[in-house]
């Protein structure tokens, strides 16, 4: 019986999609791609922005414990977007900028930035903070959701 039903179903759904002149979620799809666009584009800004301070501010650190390969660390800018792109998705951020905390007895202190190979935890808690809330809380809610406000509703009508 509930086989039947299910066949049913299907049925007059799949004729109520046909008589629609276009799918409502093709239009909804095609109102938010500007929007998602805007996000992608401003996602990729940051990106650069960021990946560039992690480099001049982390670029001479010494590499720690839980990095899990010789790309994650932020010696070069390749380097730093792909480790902006790890930590974007939530993957291991904390133990990362935990890393870049490194201090005294474990990195060598020198008279200038460029003789030392120290962290800063100043700086590791202040760029990776901003970078996690940033990526993973207001530009992916946005990406994955981009509807989810009354003005993308509103261009459905």
């Amino acid at each position: 019986m509930t086989s039947i039903s299910c066949f049913i179903f299907r049925c007059k759904l799949l004729h109520m999609l046909r008589s629609l002149e276009k799918p409502l979620i093709l239009i909804a799809y095609s109102a938010s791609l500007p929007m998602l666009a805007r996000i992608l584009c401003l996602w990729a800004v940051l990106f650069f922005g960021y990946a560039i301070a992690f480099v001049q501010v982390f670029g001479l650190t010494k590499v720690g414990n839980n990095s899990t390969s010789r790309f994650a660390n932020y010696r070069t800018w390749g380097n730093a977007l792909l480790s902006l792109a790890t930590a974007s998705t939530g993957e291991a951020w904390n133990a990362n900028m935990h890393d870049f905390m490194v201090e005294y007895p474990r990195c060598v202190e020198g008279k200038s930035y460029l003789s030392s190979d120290c962290g800063s935890q100043a700086w590791a808690l202040g760029l990776f903070g901003t970078w996690n809330l940033i990526s993973m809380y207001a530009v992916l809610q946005d990406i994955f959701y981009p509807c989810s406000s009354l003005t993308c509703l509103s261009l459905l009508c």
